[in-house]
């Protein structure tokens, strides 16, 4: 896949600026229930310090459900985000600006 997603988005993989992450500590994402391992892989993420955040974090709504509500900034759960992660974490942070000045006057707006 090139820059832009086939949803027309910017693709963070392609500029390496997000993982996907399929299993913790040897337990799977797909694996139901949760096993302890993501769920604490999860509260980690929420406890980072601004300067070490993710800038978004998706992964399966069953996952999603088992975490704490804790400061969720940069999470994404909503139903077609859970839908296409839900056998992975995806795990990004920011694009830098050159992922902008790459695509020009081809960067998609938000909303659109």
């Amino acid at each position: 896949m090139g820059p832009l997603s086939p949803a027309g988005r910017l693709n963070s993989h392609y500029f390496y600026c997000a993982a996907d992450i399929y299993a913790v500590d040897g337990h799977a994402v797909a694996t139901r229930p949760i096993p302890e391992p993501l769920v604490g892989f999860g509260r980690w993420l929420m406890s980072l310090p601004d300067d070490r955040r993710a800038a978004c974090v998706m992964g399966p709504q069953a996952w999603h459900s088992v975490l704490d509500p804790g400061d969720r900034r940069g999470f994404r759960d909503d139903e077609f985000a859970n839908r296409i992660h839900d056998d992975h974490l995806h795990v990004e942070v920011e694009l830098p600006e050159s992922a902008y000045r790459h695509l020009g006057n081809n960067v998609p707006q938000e909303g659109a």
